[in-house]
């Protein structure tokens, strides 16, 4: 399968708290870009799942309505402070046996689990999308294609 782990757009410095965060417009126009992108790439995922908080729900939406996806399933083990082994577990349950997963998601978290499941360090900006190839879901078992 192919993983297809995001960041969300860029958001607004602040809120009431960090889950409470929206988009900024720019944060939005990223998004809508970056799902044109992956439209035009032939990466229309099979299953969308992304972080509760808002920034990543508004960043799903907008890439689901793009790329005309069914809504978006939300996990609470790709937050921020979420461990690479908890979300890896989440993305092996949610996906199954699809033949693309698209996952949108925060730093630490998006930047550990890369690590986690290719050794490879890889800086993520928002927006960015991390392509892997996943023969599963495990730690050390990805290929890091490129970035998106």
């Amino acid at each position: 399968m192919q993983l297809l782990l995001m960041r969300h757009g860029e958001a607004e410095p602040y809120a009431n708290s960090d889950p409470e965060r929206p988009l900024h417009e720019r944060g939005r126009q990223e998004v809508l870009h970056r799902a044109l992108q992956l439209k035009k790439g032939g990466y229309v995922p099979d299953k969308l799942v992304a972080s509760p908080y808002l920034r990543a729900r508004q960043t799903a939406l907008i890439v689901a309505e793009e790329l005309q996806l069914a809504a978006p399933s939300f996990s609470e083990a790709i937050t921020p402070a979420a461990e690479p082994e908890e979300a890896v577990a989440a993305l092996r349950a949610i996906y199954g046996s699809v033949n693309i997963g698209l996952a949108v998601m925060h730093q630490p978290v998006i930047s550990r689990l890369i690590y986690f499941l290719t050794g490879r360090e890889q800086p993520m900006m928002t927006s960015d999308v991390a392509l892997l190839e996943a023969p599963v879901i495990a730690r050390g078992s990805c290929r890091f294609i490129c970035t998106l």
